[in-house]
């Protein structure tokens, strides 16, 4: 299993397709350096799961897109939680989910208390967003 840091990494090295070999977890430590989430601030890039899951342990959002034509497939994004929108992908750029899951991810306010509005506990979108052949379970 990998961590924040190693997909951190994949996503700005300069290769347009990343293709996981393995389930990626936030790590003990790790949510001081990833509050916001891992940019997604490179354009023109894949991030295919293969079936993999992204999982940020109920303390961190996953992604924080601000790039354009990103796609996320193949997939399961998992146990994000952010104090604010989006528990799993605050999206501010251009963002595709294709054949994904989005699971138990959660967006609270600063009294702690669900949002009522429950549609951004997976994704709160600001620009452009399209997703197909994804699933949705659990999110608050």
């Amino acid at each position: 299993m990998s961590n924040f840091k190693y997909l951190d990494f994949l996503i700005h090295n300069g290769v347009k397709e990343i293709v996981l070999d393995s389930d990626i977890a936030l790590d003990n430590g790790e949510e001081s350096e990833y509050k916001k989430g891992i940019k997604l601030d490179v354009d023109d890039l894949i991030i295919d799961g293969k079936g993999h899951s992204i999982d940020a342990q109920e303390k961190t959002r996953i992604f924080y897109c601000t790039g354009k034509n990103i796609t996320i497939k193949n997939i399961t994004l998992k146990n994000g939680f952010i104090k604010g929108d989006g528990g799993a992908i605050l999206n501010e750029g251009e963002l595709t989910i294709v054949d994904s899951k989005l699971i138990h991810n959660i967006s609270v306010y600063d009294d702690e208390t669900y949002s009522s509005r429950i549609h951004d506990g997976a994704i709160f979108n600001e620009n452009k967003l399209t997703v197909t052949e994804s699933t949705f379970e659990e999110n608050g």
